[in-house]
């Protein structure tokens, strides 16, 4: 047995379905024929059990926590990151939660969405060996209490995240439409809004704070986000396009493997890259067209990365948060904490840079990129 890890992590693996109720479990597995690749026998078995243990828990929950959840009002409008995968959203949302000032849905609260009030501080401990240390993706510092993506908290709750292809990858994309919910009805798109509420109010009445959300996903559908929640604000965060998709291929590569409960067979995953990069961004410039000065905000990744706090204090300053140099001290630590990281760097040849940066043009025209930009 390797070092450092419990039977339970080896077991388990990356299991994303492991937050899921027993009812949503079976229904993801009945629509695919009970399809599961061989070798993935007690990835199903841990997972079954999960369910029913989540079922019985979200069942409690809902009893001591529901009408509460159900009473709560936000503190402020939420602050959305934004941005294609793998253009620096992580980090982005790292810094914005530094200190005390805004809440966020952890690791714990968007794997195990359905009973987080009632189980977390009892059942992260347990399972605190279950968390890998790292992502697979980028070796960035992962716990329970990481800022993580709702997203995820969405493909568990309910059927209207792209997510939930990522356990049958050579599926017909079943979900791929909640992207945007262009294609979507209006009872899916009016589902999103309340499961996006309910997450929010669920956090807020665990710290009373604002909250901070970061989807990549989102980027998509600022529109619908706007429809059910007025006064919220963006923050989208931009990098050189042809290294996002390296970053990104690798990225997909990983979690379709390690997620997928049937081998994954990549070979339409560049192109459908290309085309949901392109559609992104064709969603953003559409979208923030609809958003109040003070409601979004364009960072660009290299900048960040450079000189963290000036950007910082640019979003605070547009966003009109106030308050940055309580802050300040926080981030400053966190930054320090992190120095020593050292993100992918990918090589990529002088041709294929070429035919991606024509692919990608419109992005690269739009962001004052050239086609020899580097990472």
């Amino acid at each position: 047995m390797p070092r450092g890890k419990s039977w339970l992590q080896i077991l388990s693996g990356l299991n994303m379905w492991l937050g899921m109720p027993f009812g949503s479990w079976l229904d993801l597995l009945s629509k695919n024929r009970f399809s599961v690749e061989r070798g993935q026998t007690s990835r199903i078995l841990i997972t079954t059990g999960a369910s029913v243990l989540n079922s019985i828990d979200g069942f409690f929950e809902k009893i001591f926590y529901g009408d509460d959840v159900a009473r709560t009002e936000l503190v402020a409008p939420p602050i959305f990151i934004v941005g294609y995968w793998r253009t620096g959203t992580t980090h982005l949302h790292n810094l914005l939660c530094q200190g005390e000032r805004f809440t966020y849905p952890t690791t714990y609260t968007c794997m195990f969405p359905h009973h987080f009030l009632l189980t977390e501080r009892v059942v992260k401990q347990l399972l605190s060996r279950v968390v890998p240390e790292t992502r697979p993706m980028d070796r960035m510092p992962l716990t329970w209490d990481s800022p993580q993506e709702d997203e995820v908290a969405l493909a568990l709750l309910g059927e209207v995240s792209p997510y939930r292809d990522f356990a049958y990858p050579d599926g017909p994309e079943t979900y791929h439409r909640f992207l945007d919910f262009n294609d979507a009805t209006d009872s899916e798109r009016e589902l999103f809004k309340q499961l996006i509420l309910y997450i929010m109010r669920k956090h807020t009445l665990r710290s009373r704070k604002r909250i901070v959300l970061k989807s990549p996903a989102h980027t998509y559908r600022i529109r619908l986000l706007v429809e059910a929640l007025p006064g919220a604000k963006f923050i989208h965060i931009y990098r050189d396009p042809v290294t996002v998709f390296v970053s990104a291929l690798h990225m997909f590569t990983i979690i379709r493997s390690q997620v997928g409960l049937t081998r994954a067979d990549n070979s339409r995953l560049e192109q459908r890259i290309i085309d949901d990069m392109l559609l992104c961004y064709r969603r953003v410039w559409e979208d923030r067209a609809i958003l109040a000065p003070d409601q979004f905000h364009e960072v660009r990744f290299e900048d960040l990365e450079k000189q963290p706090i000036t950007e910082l204090e640019k979003i605070y300053r547009k966003l009109r948060l106030g308050g940055f140099e309580l802050v300040r001290p926080k981030v400053e630590a966190y930054l320090a904490s992190i120095s020593d990281y050292r993100k992918n760097v990918y090589e990529i040849p002088a041709e294929k840079r070429r035919q991606l940066a024509a692919k990608l043009a419109p992005i690269l025209e739009a962001y004052g990129y050239t086609e020899d930009a580097v990472d």
